[in-house]
């Protein structure tokens, strides 16, 4: 009896120790599991934060980098082409010459001559881009009328900054020449280089002049004149009384008759060779002409 009593109480004993040892470990379970879904929701919420970061990061380099550049300066060639119609070519033409001079720019080329005993002038003035529209009216207000104005403006910023750039790559490959030159150890090797370097140098002198042109080009802008005399308008005449209406159609009738006459002398002399064909057909006319004379 003692015995069933011992063995249930180490019965009972061993079923509280592994319920116990089982509660614990699922104790430890839901423990282990808690931490695993705090440590999951903590990772998502700090790679969020670094991902935030790191856009704001790009969208600040973004903005830096699609800033507007400062606009450069423009390279315009302007040449502008007048014709007037002046009152005293003489005087017009040193007139322009001395706008030219005041407004800062200079006479390109002038020429003064005599065609048909009337006096004409061309005047090629440059002056500076920003003044132009003041010397333009200048030169507008000496005229009697403007018969023509042509403006031809030629953007050469895009070439400008292609050769600028051309101009730095060639002088910095010629600072590394410079220094494969003083490198060099052998005969070969030195006249290589020199010859490198001289073509190079020459390219840089080239684009060099080729800039200060562009430069020169598109400060000082270019006026080419065409200076004569205004035409004179001749009334038409008219009669005041009929004997200036008989003199006048009787002068009327004369030049009229003049053509006339001056027409069929051009074209009797024009048709000289005509004359032997002429003479022949009239030859074989009247031979026909006496034949029937004679069948009749």
């Amino acid at each position: 009896m003692r015995q069933r009593r011992w063995l249930g109480a180490m019965a009972l004993a061993g079923t509280l120790l592994l319920t116990g040892c089982g509660g614990a470990s699922t104790a430890k379970r839901d423990s282990a599991r808690l931490d695993l879904a705090v440590s999951d929701g903590a990772a998502p919420t700090q790679a969020q934060a670094a991902s935030k970061e790191a856009g704001a990061a790009l969208v600040g380099q973004a903005s830096t980098n699609s800033a507007p550049a400062p606009a450069a300066d423009r390279k315009i060639i302007t040449n502008v082409f007048l014709d007037l119609s002046v009152k005293d070519v003489q005087s017009s033409f040193e007139r322009i010459s001395l706008i030219a001079e005041s407004s800062g720019g200079l006479v390109a080329d002038a020429n003064l001559r005599t065609e048909f005993n009337q006096r004409r002038a061309s005047v090629t003035v440059r002056v500076p881009a920003a003044r132009v529209q003041d010397v333009l009216a200048q030169m507008r207000g000496l005229a009697v009328k403007v018969d023509s104005e042509r403006v031809n403006a030629n953007d050469v910023t895009e070439e400008y900054t292609d050769v600028q750039a051309r101009l730095r790559n060639l002088e910095a490959t010629e600072q590394q020449l410079l220094v494969f030159l003083g490198q060099a150890k052998n005969t070969q090797d030195l006249l290589q280089v020199q010859d490198r370097l001289t073509t190079t140098r020459a390219e840089i002198e080239r684009l060099k002049g080729r800039v200060n042109l562009l430069t020169r080009l598109s400060d000082l802008a270019t006026i080419q004149a065409q200076l004569h005399v205004e035409a004179a308008v001749i009334a038409p005449e008219r009669p005041s009384n009929p004997l200036d209406a008989l003199r006048l159609g009787w002068s009327a009738s004369l030049e009229v008759i003049g053509g006339l006459a001056l027409a069929l002398l051009t074209v009797a002399a024009f048709s000289w060779w005509l004359l032997p064909f002429a003479a022949l057909a009239a030859w074989f006319a009247r031979r026909g002409l006496q034949r029937r004379r004679r069948t009749a």
